[in-house]
């Protein structure tokens, strides 16, 4: 599943009359993060050479509709995508690279390993 410019707007039915089934993607950019699009959007925010505190305070605003928005889209995901996406959820950090949390997972090792076998 990858985002485009009419995904990202909101208007992909008006270009497509029958929905394809989903595809997870899980190369690219993908095979680093969960979710690319929102780390380089909190990086962009975040890096900002001047901080005042108005531009602070709209990137706490920014940054937890982030993390709400990435929150519900991992449930919408694990819905569609069900064992699949919980064993890329289990080895691919959600939003920096390299930064893994421990976390309570529905996901069994062994559904991983066949996971990451195919």
């Amino acid at each position: 599943m990858e985002t485009g410019a009419w995904d990202l707007l909101g208007l992909r039915q008006l270009t497509t009359k029958v929905e394809q089934p989903a595809e997870l993607v899980i190369s690219g950019l993908y095979r680093y993060v969960r979710h690319p699009l929102y780390t380089a959007g909190l990086v962009f925010i975040w890096l900002s050479p001047v901080m005042t505190l108005n531009l602070l305070a709209t990137n706490i605003g920014l940054t937890a509709y982030i993390l709400v928005g990435a929150y519900f889209e991992e449930r919408k995901l694990r819905r569609v995508f069900g064992v699949g996406y919980a064993a890329y959820q289990a080895v691919t950090p959600m939003l920096i690279p390299g930064l893994h949390l421990k976390r309570k997972s529905n996901c069994s090792t062994n559904a991983v390993n066949e996971w990451r076998n195919e």
